[in-house]
């Protein structure tokens, strides 16, 4: 009687262990997707930087011109070196916040899913 219990028990429990590990599983397919997310934001403003420092060394050269740009292209020249010059700072600050957290996250996607496979039905 007790062998027929267990036999009894032993499909349910291995339901209830493929359910839970879909649940696991399904955390770390989001992990991934948001890991992956953040990667593509790092790229973007690795790639965004170099370009807006380019444009304001040609924004310098171009106030720096001989003959002096019109007062109306200086005063356009100065707003957009303001506007870039504050973009190329928020970008560096969100840069090294975000880079750092990359490599913790892949990690972290790595244990969830171990702990997956360890979780699913034998």
């Amino acid at each position: 009687a007790l062998d027929a219990a267990v036999a009894a028990a032993a499909g349910p429990k291995r339901a209830l262990q493929y359910w839970q590990a879909q649940r696991e599983n399904q955390l770390v397919i989001a992990l991934r997707d948001e890991t992956a997310a953040m990667k593509e934001k790092v790229a973007d403003l690795q790639a965004e930087i170099p370009a807006l420092e380019a444009s304001l060394k040609a924004i310098g050269e171009k106030k720096a011109a001989v003959p002096a740009p019109a007062a109306e292209e200086l005063a356009k020249l100065e707003k957009q070196l303001a506007t870039e010059t504050a973009r190329l700072d928020e970008a560096r600050k969100e840069l090294a916040a975000l880079a750092p957290q990359v490599p913790e996250k892949e990690k972290a996607v790595e244990a969830g899913w171990q702990k997956y496979l360890g979780m699913l039905p034998k």
